[in-house]
């Protein structure tokens, strides 16, 4: 059996209709059932494998991010202590160099090292910017790249490696039968500014240089309604990006990711 966490998000969304898709035994805990933890003595055995897809927005603060750790860490290290087969979780990618000081980054990785310093199986997949039509960022990009000029600072950093929804959950899929030891994926395709990123929605887009401290004061006040994007973190991991380092989809997959 398959047990999906975080099914009702946008990744996990997907990857439950996969698995439906392959007619794959698969099991969706709801907030609560996350919880009731000696329900799980009659679910878990040695051929139970875990996708762990809980995640939320990176603009909340430490408190709301700690909650969600507790919760994701209690159930795995239940599933860990009735034998779970593997653990594929997703996680984050970031070239921020104090993870500590951002709440989202600081628990995604503390549960990362968690999971990789257990005894079962575990794979940490990190994709940058998950692009989806139904997906928070996507719409917004969108919407951004129809004005007819946008102000952007002139700052490399501002970068990401996109990767496409449909080939992200291919990615999970496939990791699901395969026999390797724990460890880290990076996925995305190529490393492009997000400025480049908003001209592949509209290729007429005008981006003219703006200072920094603007773009900061405006994600600040931004976040206040829309912290899934913005904010004080967002804003921090946003000039810091978010590339990878090295192309492990094409190692698992053999062929690069699709390009947005």
């Amino acid at each position: 059996m398959i047990i999906l966490l975080g099914n009702t998000g946008m990744v996990g969304s997907h990857i439950a209709k996969a698995l439906k898709q392959q007619n794959l035994e698969y099991w969706l805990p709801n907030r609560t059932e996350l919880t009731q933890l000696d329900k799980l003595v009659d679910l878990i055995n040695h051929e139970t494998i875990i996708i762990n897809a809980i995640g939320i927005a990176p603009g909340f603060g430490e408190s709301k991010h700690k909650v969600v750790y507790n919760v994701q860490k209690s159930f795995l290290d239940r599933c860990i202590e009735l034998g779970v087969k593997k653990i594929i979780s997703l996680s984050a990618l970031s070239q921020y160099p104090n993870p500590t000081e951002i709440p989202y980054l600081k628990y995604k990785y503390a549960l990362d090292q968690h999971l990789l310093e257990s005894n079962v199986t575990s794979y940490i997949v990190r994709p940058s910017l998950v692009y989806a039509d139904n997906g928070a960022s996507t719409k917004f990009f969108k919407k951004l790249s129809k004005l007819p000029i946008l102000a952007f600072p002139k700052n490399p950093n501002y970068a990401v490696s996109p990767i496409h929804i449909d080939d992200l959950v291919n990615f999970i899929m496939t990791l699901l039968p395969m026999d390797l030891t724990s460890q880290i994926f990076e996925v995305g395709t190529e490393s492009i500014t997000l400025g480049n990123y908003l001209k592949r929605f509209n290729s007429k887009l005008i981006i003219l240089p703006l200072p920094e401290w603007i773009m900061a004061t405006s994600m600040n006040m931004l976040g206040t309604v829309m912290p899934s994007i913005a904010g004080k973190y967002a804003f921090a991991l946003l000039r810091a990006g978010s590339v990878n380092t090295r192309d492990d989809y094409q190692s698992i997959m053999g062929q690069k990711a699709r390009k947005i």
